[in-house]
């Protein structure tokens, strides 16, 4: 009896506390502080057993939902505290007030429940049963997780769940970006390498949510790294699932602050480790960080440059991809190559020029900073301009055209124009040319053969009738058989390396209309004798259909050969420009093609009975062939006039109509513009030459290097000889007391605009104002005829030039009378420079003062001064413009 009764009043007694509980943590979750304060008053004998009654399934404690609150979570576990709560109770997912504290930021609550004496090294695990230990025995043996009443109010609390087993409180601190918490768990001992089961450690979960805007975080990031490494964590853990390091973080936030947190206590620069395969440097170039990139450069991370992710993207792709062009730039003067192409055959010369802007302006200022000057004055004789091709060629010796390749296949051919003009990649193709020169003239003899052979096969056809020609017949076609062949194997390889560039070139098309009748002249001869009755009767057979495909095939092999010689530099760019005037003319044609067509109506109506213009075809031959001059006046308007049927008022009217419009008004306007402006004809020829130059160059060294050659089918010489011809020096050394002398690879003009862009790198860096004192970069770039500007350049250059004030205008005009007292003083020299000096209308371009030794010593020819005059002139001439309209300004004012 006894026993029943002290039972029931057990069970009362754990319905009670339980009850309160209940009431408890409702209030707390409310954060109620003063309905809290009561219910523990009234609590007071039992009030610790209240505050640790475990509740619901996971056995929550009110200690733990007080710590999971923000505003008043610190106040509510004080309070708690103080009425004996335990500060090492954890749920069934071995969550504690700690780790919940810890998780929110919440420093009060962390450091008192650290006094408290709560286990620092705690973990979320699986818990079967509550750890804690109740003095009530009644409550440790009665099951209140299955009371209606405790699990209806738990179901509302909202804890946090375990991302992942194993997790500390420091994880949770970090986590949530709170250096106060972090460095309170770190005093209170906690351990900074201890990892969850996935093997994450504190250091990779820091920076967790932050995004890179957002400074304050960032800043807050910095601090937890900083107490992470200070407390000894390792730096080079990564995360298993992503491979990621805390490298890959600090570069993602930007932070060079972390980084050189991470590398001071030894992080290693590794690659490939990630599951895209990203390094360090591909974060920070995607980022868009100069700093971040420079920092991991300075330490070591050259091999990384142009590692390659899981799509193929290097950190160039990267950071051209997100337009970033200081990160190029110092990734490229750490040997990246621009001509690195992703797994979708995207190189990162097409990013630059899809996503950089004004991508020409970015590369010429990149080749231009590759011209170094030695320090030395410009007048002295010890002045050296180096030239550093490693930009274009950061493999070394091996693909050096590759760079120049993705520049022709990615830019359009205005980019290629401005691009090809600049004296660093021009001097670089003509050395290549000087190496590779031998190749070329193989394939001119080839071409020569293939020329010669079809030429005396088709004249052996037609004038040869005896039996004796029948051998020379063969011997020319078989000829003419070999090298359509070796051609032919050319263009295809020359087509399958650069598809885009090659097949929108109008000289491929013409030169495989040509292999291709050549080649079926040759084997139609090889088969059949289909010219056998014609060369023996003289007579037209079914089998003339030949000589139709002879004579284009002859004229398109002559006309190749033209253009194929135009590509050396000593025969000049003169064939060429026969390209451009050619589409000057056709422009026009197109253009009055109309008034051309309604003559030759005209005159198909008003000449019908006339045989020259029997049928409309004829009417139009007649009529092109009439605007050249040859009329024949007497054949269509005959004094006796027997055709009693022509129109003769109307006729002659139309006629000196033609004579009018067609002859003299468009045959002059077609001339005037296919040939306005020679010197713009002559830079066009020249970018051609250079374009058709590099094309070559490339063939070359891609054929040079191919694995056939390096076969038993060719001897070891001849492998020797390709490979050792197919590279030059990356470093290329110029001195202009060496001008003088001249040098047979280099022209005069290139050597002087290298000496001026040196110079102009040179005051550059020495931090002068190189808008008005560099003679190359002003009086070059003004120009519209510059070295390798172009008219787009104009508005760029004079934007800074036209705020400029009054007083730098007269200095540079005061320079520029310095330049041309001395280029007179030069002219002088020669006796035929006065006739020179007065016309005043030679085009040029000058970049450097020759020094009184070399005035002295040696003569200046009229070629070589020819071209500076007009070009200071014209400068001068915009100058004396800006200062008149600074004048106007000034009076104005």
């Amino acid at each position: 009896m006894h026993k029943t009764e002290s039972l029931v009043a057990e069970d009362m007694d754990s319905k009670f506390l339980c009850h309160q509980n209940v009431l408890l943590m409702t209030a707390i979750d409310e954060e109620a502080i003063e309905d809290t304060e009561k219910l523990l008053r009234e609590s007071s004998e039992s009030a610790s057993a209240v505050v640790n009654v475990p509740c619901g399934r996971l056995q929550l404690t009110a200690l733990q939902l007080a710590a999971t609150k923000g505003k008043h979570g610190a106040q509510l576990v004080n309070l708690l505290l103080m009425n004996g709560a335990k500060a090492n109770v954890s749920d069934k997912l071995g969550r504690t007030p700690l780790h919940s504290a810890a998780l929110l930021g919440n420093e009060e609550a962390v450091q008192a429940l650290l006094k408290a004496g709560a286990h620092v090294d705690s973990h979320f695990q699986v818990n079967s049963r509550p750890k804690q230990q109740l003095d009530n025995h009644s409550i440790l043996h009665s099951d209140y997780s299955v009371d209606v009443e405790c699990k209806e109010v738990t179901s509302r609390f909202n804890l946090p769940i375990p991302e992942c087993w194993g997790r500390t409180p420091l994880h949770q601190a970090v986590k949530s970006g709170n250096p106060a918490c972090v460095l309170l768990l770190l005093q209170a001992g906690a351990k900074v390498n201890a990892e969850d089961e996935k093997g994450t450690t504190p250091l990779l979960l820091a920076g967790a949510g932050v995004v890179p805007d957002n400074k304050n975080g960032v800043n807050k990031y910095e601090e937890i790294v900083e107490l992470l490494v200070q407390a000894g964590a390792h730096v080079n853990v990564y995360n298993q699932d992503t491979g990621s390091t805390a490298l890959h973080h600090a570069a993602v936030l930007r932070s060079v602050r972390a980084m050189q947190f991470l590398l001071d206590a030894g992080a290693v620069l590794e690659e490939g480790r990630t599951e895209g395969g990203v390094t360090v440097l591909h974060e920070a170039a995607k980022a868009g960080s100069v700093a971040m990139i420079e920092l991991l450069l300075k330490q070591g991370a050259d091999h990384l440059v142009n590692v390659k992710d899981k799509t193929g993207c290097t950190p160039l792709h990267k950071a051209a991809y997100v337009g970033a062009r200081d990160c190029l730039t110092t990734l490229l003067r750490h040997g990246g190559d621009l001509a690195a192409q992703s797994s979708t055959n995207v190189s990162v010369m097409d990013v630059i020029f899809s996503h950089i802007p004004r991508p020409v302006h970015f590369l010429t200022d990149i080749l231009n900073g590759s011209i170094i000057p030695n320090g030395a004055s410009v007048n002295d004789r010890s002045f050296k301009a180096t030239l550093d091709f490693s930009v274009l060629c950061p493999c070394g010796p091996e693909e050096q055209m590759a760079v120049v390749t993705a520049l022709m296949s990615g830019a359009n051919n205005f980019q290629q124009i401005r691009i090809l003009q600049h004296p660093l990649l021009e001097t670089f193709l003509r050395l290549k040319w000087h190496r590779l020169r031998m190749i070329f003239g193989m394939i001119v003899v080839v071409h020569a053969c293939f020329v010669a052979s079809l030429s005396t096969y088709c004249l052996l056809l037609v004038y040869n009738n005896n039996d004796s020609s029948f051998t020379a017949v063969v011997v020319s076609r078989r000829v003419l058989l070999v090298s359509v062949l070796v051609l032919f194997i050319h263009l295809l390889v020359q087509i399958m390396m650069l598809p885009r560039h090659y097949l929108l070139q109008y000289e491929t098309w013409i030169n495989l209309v040509c292999i291709l009748l050549s080649l079926t002249i040759a084997v139609g001869g090889e088969t059949t004798n289909y010219m056998m009755p014609f060369l023996q009767n003289r007579e037209p057979t079914e089998s003339t259909w030949v000589l139709h495909v002879m004579s284009f095939a002859v004229l398109l092999a002559w006309t190749e050969l033209m253009l194929l010689m135009g590509r050396f530099p000593t025969c000049g760019y003169y064939a060429l420009m026969f390209y451009q005037v050619l589409q000057n003319v056709i422009k026009v044609l197109l253009t009055f093609g109309g008034l051309v067509m309604g003559f030759a109506f005209s005159f198909c109506v008003q000449f019908h009975e006339s045989g020259q213009f029997r049928n409309l075809w004829w009417s139009i031959v007649k009529t092109v062939v009439m605007m050249m001059g040859e009329y024949e006046y007497s054949d269509l308007f005959p004094e006796d006039d027997k055709m009693q049927l022509r129109l003769k008022g109307t006729s002659r009217i139309i006629f000196l109509a033609f004579v009018v419009l067609s002859s003299i008004v468009l045959m002059n306007l077609m001339v005037g513009l296919a040939v306005n402006d020679i010197q713009e004809l002559q830079t066009e020829g020249h970018i051609q030459r250079l374009l058709k130059q590099a094309e070559f160059l490339a063939h070359c060294e891609k054929l040079s290097s191919h694995h056939i050659l390096k076969s038993a089918l060719f001897p070891s010489w001849f492998h020797k000889i390709f490979h050792d011809r197919r590279s030059i020096e990356t470093l290329f050394v110029i001195q202009p007391s060496e001008i003088s002398s001249g040098r047979k690879d280099l022209s005069f003009t290139l050597l002087e605009s290298i000496i001026g862009i040196a110079i102009h790198n040179e005051q550059k860096s020495a931090g002068h104002d190189t808008r008005f004192s560099n003679d190359y970069h002003s009086v070059n770039k003004i120009s519209s005829r510059s070295e390798y500007g172009s008219v787009s350049d104009r508005d760029t250059v004079a934007s800074p030039m036209s705020s400029a004030d009054h007083s730098s205008i007269l200095t540079m005009l005061h320079q520029l009378q310095q330049d041309i007292s001395d280029i007179r003083q030069a002219l002088h020299l020669d006796e035929g420079m006065e006739t020179v000096i007065t016309t005043g209308r030679v085009a040029g371009n000058f970049n450097v003062r020759l020094n009184e030794r070399q005035l002295g010593s040696q003569p200046m020819s009229v070629n070589r001064w020819t071209r500076p005059v007009a070009e200071i002139q014209e400068a001068q001439g915009i100058l004396r413009r800006l200062q008149r309209k600074n004048n106007s300004r000034s009076t104005v004012v």
